[in-house]
């Protein structure tokens, strides 16, 4: 029975860049770097990789709705005016959900759609 998902590897032309977008702008510490493979450990047994250049990638998201990643923060609004402050750009400033939590959405350097989610 599958019971957990343990990562995400997001495949780009520009690794390097992107794994200094998830350090530098996102605030995750890097757990592994290698030349074309960064790893952040965000908590324990979940990674999110960024992958150096796969075959298949060819450029930025062109559907970049198809997958979310949600960034949990105990402060959304603090999170957002810092990211804005970055230069991050959000598609959606924060909002009350129906469900009870916050939301925000914003992209990154490839065009991944990230959504910073506080529970209330």
């Amino acid at each position: 029975m599958i019971t957990d998902v343990s990562g995400i590897i997001l495949w780009s032309q520009n690794p390097k860049e992107l794994a200094e977008f998830y350090s530098d702008v996102i605030g995750f510490t890097k757990r592994t770097e290698r030349e074309d493979f960064t790893s952040f450990e965000p908590h324990h047994g979940f990674r999110l990789s960024i992958g150096g250049v796969h075959e298949k990638v060819k450029r930025k998201s062109i559907e970049p709705y198809r997958i979310m990643l949600n960034l949990m923060t105990d402060n959304i609004i603090d999170d957002f005016e810092a990211l804005k402050l970055k230069g991050i750009i959000f598609s959606r400033e924060p909002e009350l959900e129906k469900w009870g939590g916050w939301m925000a959405t914003f992209a990154d350097l490839d065009g991944n759609i990230l959504q910073l989610m506080q529970n209330v």
